[in-house]
């Protein structure tokens, strides 16, 4: 991201109060969570974030200016509909303290904008649904987390599928399989 660009302040700023009287440990985590966000903002393909026509003119943006390119684009509307990329599991690092370290500093990020009265009146949408990923993120972390504890033969893993198993059918089109 460009110094010059709107957003590197307002993100780093936020990050420079999170970290302010923590542990050195902690606050190098959080520059590790910074700079994969802005890993995956300059170059992780947005399609499913954005939508195939914002992602291709973003596709167009980064040939010229790859840093930044999602606030030079979408200011911080684009942001908050990629946040939630940011917390799936492909996005989310393997060692569980660094993944809850990851959920935690997006909620924070989009509870800062909310209390801040950072987001515009359009963006408020994007910044509920950006909310709403980071708690399902911080479920399915705890959830996993209980899962490893209760071990193999608790049942518990049973359940969890056959919930899954119930949501799936939800998701189905309505129609004769059901």
């Amino acid at each position: 991201m460009d110094f010059e660009e709107p957003g590197w302040p307002l993100i780093d700023n936020f990050f420079v109060r999170l970290a302010e009287g923590r542990k050195a440990e902690t606050v190098r985590r959080y520059a590790r969570v910074r700079l994969r966000l802005y890993d995956f903002l300059d170059v992780d393909d947005m399609i499913e974030w954005l939508g195939p026509d914002d992602a291709t003119l973003l596709a167009a943006e980064r040939e010229f200016l790859r840093d930044g390119a999602v606030w030079t684009v979408f200011g911080l509307g684009g942001v908050l509909r990629c946040l939630p990329g940011f917390l799936t599991e492909a996005q989310l690092p393997t060692s569980g303290a660094e993944a809850r370290m990851q959920v935690s500093v997006v909620s924070r990020f989009v509870t800062d904008l909310r209390n801040r009265h950072l987001v515009p009146r359009e963006d408020v949408h994007a910044l509920l649904v950006a909310r709403r990923a980071a708690m399902r993120a911080r479920d399915r972390l705890q959830l996993e987390q209980k899962l490893r504890a209760a071990g193999p033969d608790s049942g518990l893993h049973r359940a969890i599928a056959e919930i899954d198993r119930v949501h799936e059918r939800f998701r189905q089109q309505p129609g004769p399989q059901w």
